[in-house]
C-alpha cells in the first residue's frame, strides 16, 4: 500500500451524527472528516434554558466504530445552552454516535 494512498484514507474518516429519538437537546447533525486519533468535537444546544444544567443533567454520546466497539462520552457543559463532547478514534471508517440525555420532557 502506498503513502499516499495511506494518507487518503487517514483522511477519509468520517463520523455521522444520529439524535436518538425526542431529547431536550437539539443536535447540530453535520459530518465531520477527521484522521484517526484525532479529536472530533460535537456541539449540542438545549431547546430550554435549564437554572442548574451542570447538577441536573446528564449527556452521553455513545460512538461506534466501524469494527462495532462501543465508546460512551459524557458530555460536557460549556455554558448557556451549549454542551459539547470530544472523541478520538484510532479506526478509519464512518462512525456514528447516538445521545442520550436526562432531559427528555424540556
Amino acid at each position: 500500500m502506498s503513502l499516499r494512498f495511506c494518507r487518503f484514507l487517514i483522511r477519509s474518516i468520517v463520523l455521522v451524527v444520529f439524535s436518538s429519538g425526542p431529547s431536550a437537546l437539539a443536535v447540530h447533525p453535520e459530518l465531520s472528516v477527521v484522521e484517526a486519533n484525532r479529536v472530533v468535537g460535537l456541539t449540542f444546544t438545549a431547546v430550554n434554558p435549564n437554572a442548574d444544567p451542570f447538577n441536573t443533567i446528564d449527556l452521553d454520546v455513545t460512538f461506534t466504530s466501524p469494527s462495532a466497539k462501543v465508546v460512551r462520552v459524557p458530555a460536557f457543559w460549556a455554558g448557556g445552552k451549549t454542551w459539547r463532547a470530544r472523541h478520538a478514534s484510532p479506526e478509519l471508517g464512518v462512525h456514528s454516535s447516538v445521545t442520550s440525555c436526562t432531559a427528555r420532557d424540556d
